[in-house]
């Protein structure tokens, strides 16, 4: 019985972190100026994760040069074309930071799909794919589960747990 809720609990677990992987985004009409890998301003691409219902977080690095900070641009949408956007900003990307930008996007839908992207500039990152967790407590039961079968079962094979201690 332990053993089915452990592997029923884990299987939750991948699904929910698959469920908002950021993903780059093909054939978008906002393609990255800058290949993954290439030159300058986002040779690092772009990431998210911590989702929840209402927000997520997406980051990238700015491939700096120099040691002045720059503010980078970033967008959050429904949509690949970026026509109806719910959320906008922009932050310092800062040497003592390694350039790297990190934003925590609040008031999102749940179990909602939404492209992203950071801009210097005029100069676009790729566009990331990310995800809300929807607003079902039956994924909540899952990784509280999991959470306490990973716990019972460290304490069986912790020393001393066959003691009683």
């Amino acid at each position: 019985m332990v053993a089915g809720a452990a592997v029923t609990a884990i299987a939750g677990a991948v699904a929910a972190a698959r469920w908002a992987a950021t993903r780059p985004v093909d054939g978008t009409t906002a393609r990255s100026d800058y290949p993954l890998g290439g030159e300058l301003p986002f040779a690092h691409g772009v990431a998210s994760g911590d989702p929840l219902v209402d927000r997520v977080i997406i980051w990238t690095r700015h491939t700096a040069r120099g040691r002045r900070p720059r503010t980078v641009d970033w967008e959050m949408a429904t949509d690949t074309g970026f026509e109806h956007v719910v959320a906008a900003g922009a932050q310092q990307a800062t040497r003592h930071r390694d350039w790297t930008v990190k934003v925590d996007v609040t008031g999102l839908q749940p179990g909602t799909t939404y492209f992203y992207r950071f801009s210097h500039r005029g100069k676009a990152s790729e566009v990331g794919k990310t995800r809300t967790l929807p607003e079902d407590p039956e994924h909540l039961r899952l990784a509280a589960l999991f959470v306490v079968v990973v716990v019972v079962l460290l304490r069986l094979r912790s020393p001393g747990a066959a003691e009683g201690h």
